[in-house]
């Protein structure tokens, strides 16, 4: 059953230490390689996914939850999200939630 229930985002992450012994341009140039790595990324998980999945639908039956279906999924899992929100960081979680929405 297809359910689009997840995402796995890949991140560049630097630690500050690192980030601090880099001047200004290179802080500039490894920010817009990012965010050319990003758009790259996520065009290619997209394609890669339809074209695993059409693979998949000449092998065996696929199931895809409708619009209606994933709310409901996503509706039932708001307790969830709200009690581990909590023991992260209520911010920090509402921000993640909300680029994952933007993703959509």
């Amino acid at each position: 059953t297809l359910s689009n229930h997840g995402y796995t985002p890949y991140a560049l992450l630097a630690s500050k230490q690192v980030w601090d012994k880099l001047n200004p341009d290179e802080q500039k140039l490894l920010r817009a390689a990012a965010d050319e790595a990003k758009v790259f990324e996520r065009t290619y998980s997209r394609s890669n996914s339809a074209k695993m999945i059409a693979e998949l639908k000449k092998k065996v039956t696929v199931t895809e939850l409708s619009q209606q279906e994933q709310a409901r999924f996503q509706e039932k899992a708001k307790p969830i999200y709200a009690k581990f929100s909590e023991s992260i960081d209520p911010a920090f979680a509402k921000g993640w939630f909300a680029a994952l929405q933007s993703l959509r």
